[in-house]
């Protein structure tokens, strides 16, 4: 059995209402910001109201409340939704999502492990079209319409497409909502791809952001820049995913 984590991507000096710093997991796939409730003990946050979070493998309600800012470095959102639950992986205070990202043009190097928030787009990768859908960044992979998600560790489906196969066994899935199997597959032979149940998102499944070197995004503009592994672009596929086999976009180089 193989296992479908959230992908650990850190921003340093997260401040909530001035109070910090703190340590969070950035995730484009999560529509809220999230504090853990310790957190939200120490700010003296008290709720306004409950959201229903839905991941891959459950649901779960959470407190919430739009708090007076959310700040990273000299990048600071007023009136953000915060909501709070345990952080699914320990040793952060809280996740970093769409309710403070969606202001600010993003950047994540998985070969460094930098995260950069604002700056100007890089001059190397594919440029293509972002849409915001259910509050997320999602990209138009091979007529699938996939959320761009830096917490997600693997490829998965909400449903079976065309290319798809089921494999042997299952992976687990690990969300705040717990853990759960999903059923294992391959998608055109190369990718794995977990099937699961479909939230009511709006998408056709979640592309780990983790398969490219670097991706940033500009949700202001409406574009994405990724940038494909080396070892991809040098035709040596080690699980990747390579712009001449699975992404077909009308894409365009960076100019």
């Amino acid at each position: 059995m193989s296992l479908l984590t959230l992908f650990l991507i850190a921003v340093e000096d997260v401040y909530i209402n001035g109070g910090g710093p703190y340590r969070f997991l950035i995730d484009t796939g999560a529509q809220s910001t999230v504090v853990a409730p310790r957190v939200a003990r120490q700010l003296g946050l008290s709720p306004s109201y409950r959201v229903e979070v839905v991941t891959v493998n459950g649901r779960l309600w959470a407190p919430g409340r739009k708090v007076t800012s959310v700040s990273v470095g000299r990048h600071s959102a007023a009136e953000c939704e915060v909501l709070w639950y345990e952080p699914p992986v320990t040793g952060f205070d809280g996740i970093l999502g769409q309710s403070f990202l969606k202001f600010f043009p993003y950047s994540i190097d998985y070969r460094t492990g930098a995260v950069q928030i604002g700056g100007q787009a890089p001059a190397s990768g594919v440029r293509v079209p972002v849409r915001h859908v259910s509050g997320r960044p999602a990209i138009e992979v091979g007529g699938l319409l996939l959320g761009l998600d830096s917490g997600a560790s693997g490829l998965v489906l909400f449903k079976p497409v065309a290319g798809w196969r089921a494999g042997v066994g299952t992976v687990e899935a690990q969300t705040a909502a717990g853990r759960s199997a999903l059923v294992r597959g391959w998608f055109d032979g190369l990718h794995e791809a977990a099937l699961a149940p479909a939230p009511a998102s709006g998408l056709d499944g979640l592309l780990p952001a983790s398969w490219f070197d670097a991706v940033f995004v500009d949700p202001m503009e409406g574009y994405a820049v990724l940038e494909a592994r080396q070892a991809v672009r040098e035709g040596a596929d080690e699980g990747g995913i390579g712009l001449d086999s699975m992404l077909v976009f009308e894409s365009r180089p960076v100019m």
